[in-house]
């Protein structure tokens, strides 16, 4: 048997119809974006949440502090 490499035009043809089928089945599947969407929601609240946990422990533990009598 004899093979051919394949030329550059070969290379470029596979590669444009891989493009064109990925393309078509992210167009079917629909879900992507909105689990991406879904994630980016989650976690902003869970960052709010901890950050206003982290500012009440703050605030509790600077009010305590400043209730602290040092003898000087």
């Amino acid at each position: 048997m004899y093979f051919t490499t394949p030329g550059p035009l070969s290379y470029s043809e596979a590669q444009v119809r891989l493009r064109i089928a990925k393309a078509q089945g992210m167009a079917q599947d629909g879900d992507r974006g909105a689990s991406a969407i879904e994630w980016v929601i989650i976690s902003a609240l869970l960052i709010a949440i901890v950050l206003a946990v982290g500012g009440i422990i703050l605030q509790k533990l600077t009010t305590a502090a400043n209730e602290l009598e040092l003898g000087g």
